[in-house]
Protein backbone atom coordinates (compact mmCIF):
# COMPACT_ATOMS: atom_id res chain seq x y z
CA UNK A 1 0.00 0.00 0.00
CA UNK A 2 1.40 3.54 -1.04
CA UNK A 3 1.35 5.77 1.91
CA UNK A 4 2.15 8.95 -0.23
CA UNK A 5 -0.04 11.85 0.03
CA UNK A 6 -2.56 11.46 -2.71
CA UNK A 7 -3.15 15.55 -3.97
CA UNK A 8 -6.26 15.82 -6.37
CA UNK A 9 -5.47 19.47 -8.66
CA UNK A 10 -8.85 20.68 -10.06
CA UNK A 11 -8.24 23.59 -12.59
CA UNK A 12 -9.89 25.08 -15.96
CA UNK A 13 -6.94 25.64 -17.26
CA UNK A 14 -3.97 23.22 -18.04
CA UNK A 15 -1.68 22.51 -20.62
CA UNK A 16 -2.87 19.72 -22.55
CA UNK A 17 -0.18 19.32 -24.76
CA UNK A 18 3.41 20.05 -24.88
CA UNK A 19 3.27 23.17 -26.55
CA UNK A 20 -0.29 24.83 -24.97
CA UNK A 21 -0.08 27.70 -22.67
CA UNK A 22 -3.08 27.30 -20.91
CA UNK A 23 -2.48 27.02 -17.09
CA UNK A 24 1.40 26.31 -17.54
CA UNK A 25 1.66 27.72 -13.69
CA UNK A 26 -1.27 24.83 -12.91
CA UNK A 27 0.82 22.15 -14.59
CA UNK A 28 4.13 23.38 -13.30
CA UNK A 29 2.88 23.32 -9.73
CA UNK A 30 1.31 19.77 -10.31
CA UNK A 31 4.67 18.80 -11.60
CA UNK A 32 6.67 19.71 -8.60
CA UNK A 33 4.14 18.12 -6.04
CA UNK A 34 4.17 14.74 -8.12
CA UNK A 35 7.99 14.51 -6.64
CA UNK A 36 6.90 14.70 -3.19
CA UNK A 37 3.55 13.03 -3.64
CA UNK A 38 0.76 11.18 -5.51
CA UNK A 39 -1.14 13.98 -7.86
CA UNK A 40 -4.02 13.18 -9.99
CA UNK A 41 -5.39 16.27 -11.75
CA UNK A 42 -9.28 16.87 -13.51
CA UNK A 43 -9.45 19.99 -16.27
CA UNK A 44 -12.05 19.76 -19.34
CA UNK A 45 -11.04 18.57 -22.51
CA UNK A 46 -10.50 20.66 -25.34
CA UNK A 47 -11.61 20.85 -29.20
CA UNK A 48 -8.20 20.18 -30.49
CA UNK A 49 -5.25 18.26 -28.65
CA UNK A 50 -5.66 14.32 -28.36
CA UNK A 51 -6.78 12.57 -25.69
CA UNK A 52 -3.11 11.20 -24.83
CA UNK A 53 -1.08 14.19 -25.88
CA UNK A 54 0.41 14.63 -22.59
CA UNK A 55 2.66 12.19 -21.04
CA UNK A 56 1.69 11.11 -17.44
CA UNK A 57 3.96 9.64 -14.93
CA UNK A 58 3.49 6.92 -12.29
CA UNK A 59 2.94 9.76 -9.77
CA UNK A 60 1.10 12.19 -11.79
CA UNK A 61 -2.27 11.19 -13.78
CA UNK A 62 -4.52 13.47 -16.16
CA UNK A 63 -8.34 12.93 -15.78
CA UNK A 64 -10.33 14.84 -18.95
CA UNK A 65 -13.57 16.14 -18.25
CA UNK A 66 -16.08 15.53 -21.84
CA UNK A 67 -18.53 17.51 -21.62
CA UNK A 68 -19.33 17.92 -24.90
CA UNK A 69 -18.99 16.63 -29.00
CA UNK A 70 -15.16 17.13 -28.87
CA UNK A 71 -15.22 19.83 -31.92
CA UNK A 72 -17.54 22.03 -29.20
CA UNK A 73 -15.05 21.92 -25.78
CA UNK A 74 -14.13 25.23 -26.45
CA UNK A 75 -15.36 26.62 -23.00
CA UNK A 76 -11.99 26.09 -21.04
CA UNK A 77 -8.09 26.72 -22.37
CA UNK A 78 -8.62 29.72 -24.20
CA UNK A 79 -7.00 33.02 -23.63
CA UNK A 80 -8.66 35.05 -20.38
CA UNK A 81 -10.04 31.55 -19.72
CA UNK A 82 -14.08 30.67 -19.38
CA UNK A 83 -15.42 34.07 -18.72
CA UNK A 84 -13.45 36.43 -21.45
CA UNK A 85 -14.70 32.94 -24.06
CA UNK A 86 -18.32 33.27 -22.69
CA UNK A 87 -18.32 37.49 -23.02
CA UNK A 88 -17.36 37.12 -26.93
CA UNK A 89 -19.15 33.55 -27.85
CA UNK A 90 -22.68 33.89 -25.86
CA UNK A 91 -23.53 31.49 -27.87
CA UNK A 92 -21.79 28.62 -25.39
CA UNK A 93 -24.05 29.33 -22.34
CA UNK A 94 -25.87 26.58 -22.81
CA UNK A 95 -22.83 24.15 -22.38
CA UNK A 96 -21.96 25.70 -18.82
CA UNK A 97 -24.00 23.62 -17.09
CA UNK A 98 -23.04 20.60 -19.06
CA UNK A 99 -19.36 21.32 -17.89
CA UNK A 100 -20.15 22.22 -14.37
CA UNK A 101 -22.06 18.44 -14.02
CA UNK A 102 -19.72 16.62 -15.92
CA UNK A 103 -17.04 18.60 -13.88
CA UNK A 104 -18.60 17.45 -10.50
CA UNK A 105 -19.19 14.20 -11.43
CA UNK A 106 -15.80 13.41 -12.40
CA UNK A 107 -14.23 15.10 -8.95
CA UNK A 108 -16.68 12.93 -7.06
CA UNK A 109 -15.58 9.78 -8.85
CA UNK A 110 -11.74 10.13 -9.15
CA UNK A 111 -11.63 12.13 -4.99
CA UNK A 112 -12.51 8.44 -3.83
CA UNK A 113 -8.74 7.52 -3.95
CA UNK A 114 -7.27 11.17 -2.53
CA UNK A 115 -6.81 13.02 0.71
CA UNK A 116 -6.70 16.20 -0.54
CA UNK A 117 -8.75 18.53 -3.18
CA UNK A 118 -6.56 21.67 -4.41
CA UNK A 119 -9.14 23.74 -6.62
CA UNK A 120 -7.17 26.09 -8.56
CA UNK A 121 -9.71 29.41 -9.02
CA UNK A 122 -13.26 29.90 -7.20
CA UNK A 123 -15.38 27.93 -9.75
CA UNK A 124 -13.13 25.24 -9.28
CA UNK A 125 -13.56 25.92 -5.42
CA UNK A 126 -17.42 26.13 -5.72
CA UNK A 127 -17.55 22.79 -7.45
CA UNK A 128 -15.43 20.84 -5.47
CA UNK A 129 -17.53 21.95 -2.67
CA UNK A 130 -20.94 20.75 -3.97
CA UNK A 131 -18.90 17.22 -4.04
CA UNK A 132 -18.44 17.35 -0.35
CA UNK A 133 -21.81 15.98 -0.66
CA UNK A 134 -20.65 12.97 -1.59
CA UNK A 135 -17.35 12.69 0.01
CA UNK A 136 -15.51 13.91 2.90
CA UNK A 137 -12.05 14.97 1.55
CA UNK A 138 -10.10 18.03 2.70
CA UNK A 139 -10.84 20.57 -0.19
CA UNK A 140 -8.40 23.43 -0.30
CA UNK A 141 -8.77 26.72 -2.55
CA UNK A 142 -6.21 28.79 -3.94
CA UNK A 143 -7.66 31.80 -5.20
CA UNK A 144 -6.13 34.45 -7.32
CA UNK A 145 -6.59 38.37 -8.64
CA UNK A 146 -8.96 37.32 -11.58
CA UNK A 147 -11.52 35.59 -8.74
CA UNK A 148 -10.91 38.41 -6.16
CA UNK A 149 -11.45 41.15 -8.89
CA UNK A 150 -14.84 39.85 -9.95
CA UNK A 151 -17.46 42.25 -9.22
CA UNK A 152 -21.25 40.22 -10.83
CA UNK A 153 -23.38 39.01 -8.24
CA UNK A 154 -23.02 35.15 -9.86
CA UNK A 155 -19.10 35.63 -9.61
CA UNK A 156 -19.28 37.29 -5.73
CA UNK A 157 -21.68 34.20 -4.90
CA UNK A 158 -19.11 31.39 -6.82
CA UNK A 159 -16.23 32.69 -4.38
CA UNK A 160 -18.16 33.26 -1.69
CA UNK A 161 -19.35 29.69 -1.18
CA UNK A 162 -15.99 28.32 -2.50
CA UNK A 163 -14.73 29.98 0.68
CA UNK A 164 -17.07 28.33 2.86
CA UNK A 165 -17.05 25.30 1.77
CA UNK A 166 -13.13 25.30 1.33
CA UNK A 167 -11.06 23.78 4.73
CA UNK A 168 -7.79 26.39 3.65
CA UNK A 169 -7.64 29.08 1.16
CA UNK A 170 -4.40 30.29 -0.53
CA UNK A 171 -3.71 33.41 -1.63
CA UNK A 172 -1.06 34.15 -4.66
CA UNK A 173 -0.34 37.03 -3.43
CA UNK A 174 -0.21 39.97 -0.57
CA UNK A 175 -3.25 42.23 -0.66
CA UNK A 176 -5.38 39.35 -2.31
CA UNK A 177 -7.17 38.82 0.99
CA UNK A 178 -7.55 42.38 2.15
CA UNK A 179 -10.51 42.76 -0.65
CA UNK A 180 -12.43 39.79 0.39
CA UNK A 181 -11.63 40.63 4.47
CA UNK A 182 -14.38 39.12 6.63
CA UNK A 183 -15.43 36.41 4.22
CA UNK A 184 -12.78 33.60 5.39
CA UNK A 185 -11.14 32.59 8.50
CA UNK A 186 -7.32 34.33 8.84
CA UNK A 187 -6.23 31.31 10.35
CA UNK A 188 -7.62 29.13 7.87
CA UNK A 189 -5.66 30.78 4.90
CA UNK A 190 -2.02 31.29 3.59
CA UNK A 191 -0.53 33.36 0.88
CA UNK A 192 2.03 31.01 -1.48
CA UNK A 193 3.54 32.80 -4.75
CA UNK A 194 3.52 30.94 -7.86
CA UNK A 195 7.25 29.59 -8.58
CA UNK A 196 9.35 30.27 -11.68
CA UNK A 197 11.23 27.58 -13.39
CA UNK A 198 15.01 26.68 -13.26
CA UNK A 199 15.50 27.36 -16.97
CA UNK A 200 14.75 31.33 -16.41
CA UNK A 201 17.60 31.96 -13.44
CA UNK A 202 19.98 30.03 -15.33
CA UNK A 203 18.73 32.27 -18.26
CA UNK A 204 19.12 35.43 -16.10
CA UNK A 205 22.98 34.03 -15.19
CA UNK A 206 23.78 33.85 -18.47
CA UNK A 207 23.06 37.50 -19.34
CA UNK A 208 25.79 38.91 -16.67
CA UNK A 209 28.78 39.12 -19.45
CA UNK A 210 26.49 39.52 -22.87
CA UNK A 211 26.35 42.83 -24.46
CA UNK A 212 23.68 44.11 -25.72
CA UNK A 213 23.26 45.44 -29.51
CA UNK A 214 22.58 48.96 -29.38
CA UNK A 215 21.28 49.32 -33.04
CA UNK A 216 17.66 47.39 -32.23
CA UNK A 217 17.05 46.91 -28.24
CA UNK A 218 14.55 44.44 -27.24
CA UNK A 219 11.69 44.56 -25.01
CA UNK A 220 8.68 42.20 -24.45
CA UNK A 221 5.52 41.75 -23.03
CA UNK A 222 3.62 38.57 -21.78
CA UNK A 223 -0.03 38.36 -21.34
CA UNK A 224 -3.63 37.32 -22.74
CA UNK A 225 -4.82 39.82 -25.22
CA UNK A 226 -7.83 41.22 -23.00
CA UNK A 227 -8.41 45.15 -22.01
CA UNK A 228 -7.09 44.07 -18.43
CA UNK A 229 -3.36 43.70 -19.69
CA UNK A 230 -3.64 47.05 -21.06
CA UNK A 231 -0.89 46.33 -23.96
CA UNK A 232 -2.90 49.27 -26.05
CA UNK A 233 -0.95 51.78 -23.33
CA UNK A 234 2.06 50.35 -24.09
CA UNK A 235 2.03 50.66 -27.55
CA UNK A 236 0.60 54.69 -26.75
CA UNK A 237 3.81 55.02 -24.69
CA UNK A 238 6.33 53.48 -27.84
CA UNK A 239 4.88 56.43 -29.74
CA UNK A 240 5.84 59.02 -27.27
CA UNK A 241 9.43 57.92 -27.14
CA UNK A 242 12.35 60.38 -28.10
CA UNK A 243 13.33 58.97 -31.75
CA UNK A 244 17.26 59.61 -31.35
CA UNK A 245 17.26 56.76 -28.92
CA UNK A 246 18.24 53.18 -29.78
CA UNK A 247 15.64 51.33 -32.09
CA UNK A 248 12.96 49.29 -30.32
CA UNK A 249 11.45 45.95 -31.22
CA UNK A 250 8.53 44.93 -28.65
CA UNK A 251 7.66 41.44 -28.55
CA UNK A 252 3.77 40.81 -27.70
CA UNK A 253 3.07 37.46 -26.36
CA UNK A 254 0.18 36.03 -26.01
CA UNK A 255 -3.46 35.56 -27.92
CA UNK A 256 -7.10 37.13 -27.28
CA UNK A 257 -10.02 38.92 -28.20
CA UNK A 258 -7.72 42.23 -28.38
CA UNK A 259 -5.89 40.64 -30.98
CA UNK A 260 -7.12 42.82 -34.45
CA UNK A 261 -7.52 45.90 -32.25
CA UNK A 262 -3.81 46.24 -31.24
CA UNK A 263 -2.32 45.45 -34.51
CA UNK A 264 -4.54 48.00 -35.90
CA UNK A 265 -3.53 50.35 -33.18
CA UNK A 266 0.27 49.42 -34.26
CA UNK A 267 -0.10 50.48 -37.67
CA UNK A 268 -2.37 53.98 -36.80
CA UNK A 269 0.65 54.58 -34.53
CA UNK A 270 2.98 53.93 -36.82
CA UNK A 271 5.07 51.25 -34.87
CA UNK A 272 3.96 48.15 -37.16
CA UNK A 273 7.43 47.41 -38.33
CA UNK A 274 8.69 47.42 -34.42
CA UNK A 275 6.08 45.39 -32.83
CA UNK A 276 5.95 41.32 -33.47
CA UNK A 277 2.86 39.58 -32.38
CA UNK A 278 3.51 35.93 -31.43
CA UNK A 279 0.70 34.57 -30.49
CA UNK A 280 0.37 32.08 -27.42
CA UNK A 281 3.81 30.12 -27.06
CA UNK A 282 4.88 27.37 -25.71
CA UNK A 283 7.26 27.86 -22.61
CA UNK A 284 10.48 27.01 -24.24
CA UNK A 285 9.94 30.11 -26.59
CA UNK A 286 8.90 32.40 -24.29
CA UNK A 287 12.22 31.26 -22.18
CA UNK A 288 14.06 32.18 -25.88
CA UNK A 289 12.45 35.79 -26.38
CA UNK A 290 13.27 36.60 -22.71
CA UNK A 291 16.84 35.74 -22.94
CA UNK A 292 17.34 38.21 -25.95
CA UNK A 293 14.52 40.72 -23.78
CA UNK A 294 16.44 43.96 -22.43
CA UNK A 295 13.22 45.21 -21.12
CA UNK A 296 9.82 43.85 -20.11
CA UNK A 297 7.26 45.67 -19.40
CA UNK A 298 3.65 44.81 -17.81
CA UNK A 299 1.09 47.34 -17.99
CA UNK A 300 -2.01 45.62 -16.50
CA UNK A 301 -5.10 47.31 -14.47
CA UNK A 302 -5.22 43.90 -12.03
CA UNK A 303 -3.43 41.33 -11.41
CA UNK A 304 -2.82 38.26 -8.75
CA UNK A 305 0.55 37.45 -8.55
CA UNK A 306 2.00 38.30 -12.07
CA UNK A 307 4.36 34.72 -12.63
CA UNK A 308 5.01 36.69 -16.31
CA UNK A 309 6.72 39.36 -13.99
CA UNK A 310 8.75 37.01 -11.91
CA UNK A 311 9.96 35.17 -14.92
CA UNK A 312 10.83 38.03 -16.52
CA UNK A 313 13.03 39.31 -13.44
CA UNK A 314 14.33 35.64 -13.07
CA UNK A 315 15.52 36.00 -16.67
CA UNK A 316 17.69 38.93 -16.06
CA UNK A 317 15.18 41.05 -18.02
CA UNK A 318 14.61 44.92 -16.11
CA UNK A 319 10.80 45.21 -15.64
CA UNK A 320 8.87 48.06 -16.01
CA UNK A 321 5.85 47.56 -14.34
CA UNK A 322 2.20 49.44 -13.00
CA UNK A 323 2.31 50.61 -9.71
CA UNK A 324 -0.38 48.02 -8.70
CA UNK A 325 0.38 46.24 -5.70
CA UNK A 326 1.13 42.93 -7.48
CA UNK A 327 4.05 44.49 -9.17
CA UNK A 328 5.50 46.81 -6.36
CA UNK A 329 5.19 43.88 -4.34
CA UNK A 330 8.17 42.43 -6.27
CA UNK A 331 9.89 45.36 -7.00
CA UNK A 332 11.85 47.98 -5.67
CA UNK A 333 12.37 50.78 -7.87
CA UNK A 334 15.29 51.92 -9.27
CA UNK A 335 17.18 48.66 -7.55
CA UNK A 336 15.57 45.83 -9.87
CA UNK A 337 12.99 47.67 -12.07
CA UNK A 338 10.99 50.59 -12.54
CA UNK A 339 7.19 51.04 -11.64
CA UNK A 340 5.50 53.61 -13.51
CA UNK A 341 1.68 55.27 -12.69
CA UNK A 342 -0.91 53.42 -13.81
CA UNK A 343 -2.75 54.17 -17.17
CA UNK A 344 -0.42 56.70 -17.63
CA UNK A 345 1.59 56.20 -20.82
CA UNK A 346 3.34 59.65 -20.46
CA UNK A 347 5.04 58.26 -17.20
CA UNK A 348 5.75 54.58 -18.87
CA UNK A 349 7.30 56.81 -21.88
CA UNK A 350 9.73 58.76 -19.67
CA UNK A 351 10.52 55.06 -18.12
CA UNK A 352 11.36 53.36 -21.21
CA UNK A 353 13.40 56.66 -22.27
CA UNK A 354 15.33 56.59 -18.98
CA UNK A 355 16.41 52.91 -19.05
CA UNK A 356 17.66 53.56 -23.06
CA UNK A 357 19.49 56.43 -21.77
CA UNK A 358 21.28 54.00 -19.58
CA UNK A 359 21.58 50.17 -21.01
CA UNK A 360 24.35 49.78 -18.39
CA UNK A 361 22.20 50.61 -15.30
CA UNK A 362 19.68 48.94 -16.99
CA UNK A 363 21.64 45.27 -17.50
CA UNK A 364 22.54 46.01 -13.87
CA UNK A 365 18.83 46.51 -12.77
CA UNK A 366 17.58 43.19 -14.85
CA UNK A 367 20.76 41.11 -12.83
CA UNK A 368 19.59 42.24 -9.27
CA UNK A 369 16.04 41.01 -10.19
CA UNK A 370 17.58 38.12 -11.28
CA UNK A 371 19.32 37.79 -7.77
CA UNK A 372 16.49 38.75 -5.82
CA UNK A 373 14.50 35.68 -7.71
CA UNK A 374 17.23 33.01 -6.95
CA UNK A 375 17.67 34.36 -3.07
CA UNK A 376 13.74 34.39 -2.26
CA UNK A 377 13.38 30.92 -3.19
CA UNK A 378 11.16 31.60 -5.37
CA UNK A 379 10.61 28.08 -7.48
CA UNK A 380 8.55 25.89 -8.30
CA UNK A 381 10.12 23.20 -5.76
CA UNK A 382 9.76 25.43 -2.76
CA UNK A 383 6.43 26.57 -4.27
CA UNK A 384 5.21 22.92 -3.74
CA UNK A 385 7.06 22.70 -0.43
CA UNK A 386 4.51 25.46 1.35
CA UNK A 387 1.41 23.86 -0.41
CA UNK A 388 2.27 20.07 1.66
CA UNK A 389 3.00 22.03 4.75
CA UNK A 390 -0.14 23.74 4.29
CA UNK A 391 -1.98 20.45 3.39
CA UNK A 392 -0.22 19.13 6.26
CA UNK A 393 -2.45 21.46 8.65
CA UNK A 394 -5.80 19.86 7.46
CA UNK A 395 -4.45 16.24 6.86
CA UNK A 396 -2.48 15.31 10.09
CA UNK A 397 -0.70 12.39 8.44
CA UNK A 398 0.69 14.58 5.66
CA UNK A 399 4.47 14.24 6.94
CA UNK A 400 4.50 10.49 6.40
CA UNK A 401 2.98 10.08 3.79
CA UNK A 402 4.91 12.83 1.69
CA UNK A 403 7.69 10.61 2.57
Amino acid sequence: MNSRLRVLECTTSYPLTTSSVSGVFVGRLAEALAKKCLVSVVTPDDHFSPDESVACSDTLRLHRVRYAPKSWQKLAHQPGGIPVFLRTHPGYWILVPVLLLSFLWKIIKVSRHVDVIHANWAICGFIAGLGRWFHRKVVVTTLRGEDINQTSPISRYILTKSIAWSDGVVFVGEGLDGKISGMYNPEKAVVIHNGVADEFVRLGLSKKDKAVSSDVIELTTVGSLIPRKNVQLIFKALAMREKSLPKLKLNVIGEGKERQKLTQLAKDLSLADQIVFHGSCPPEDVAELLSRTTIFISASTGEGRPNAVVEAMASGCCVIASDIAPHTQLICPGQDGLVFESENERDLAKAIDGCLNDIENTLHMGQEACQKVKKLGMTWEGCADKYMKFFGRFVPSTGSKAG
